[in-house]
């Protein structure tokens, strides 16, 4: 049973995790707010990539979103951004 269970927490901790907000130095960034805002509150990503995909569930709106990587206490932050806008924002511990 102990294995079982450090097994499933070990799982869970390298899963990705979808949020709509994140707090870094007490600034907070939210799904929706501006490139410009991100920028300025906590300055060039770690790295930035570029993926196309489905931006809802039935898969009608298909776009090419950038992914911006933030690193910060041992948290990967991942924002992705559509236009000039933060579109969503997902996160796991860094390895």
């Amino acid at each position: 049973m102990k294995w079982t269970f450090a097994t499933l927490a070990l799982i869970t901790l390298s899963l990705s995790v979808s949020a709509d907000q994140m707090v870094i130095n007490g600034n907070a960034i939210r799904d929706g707010d501006s490139v410009a805002k991100l920028i300025r509150e906590l300055g060039q990503p770690l790295t930035k990539s570029y993926r196309s995909g489905c931006l809802n569930r039935n898969c009608t709106t298909y776009a090419r979103l950038q992914r911006w990587v933030y690193i910060h206490d041992d948290i990967e932050y991942t924002v992705e951004i559509l236009g000039d806008k933060i579109h969503a924002i997902d996160w796991t511990h860094a390895h």
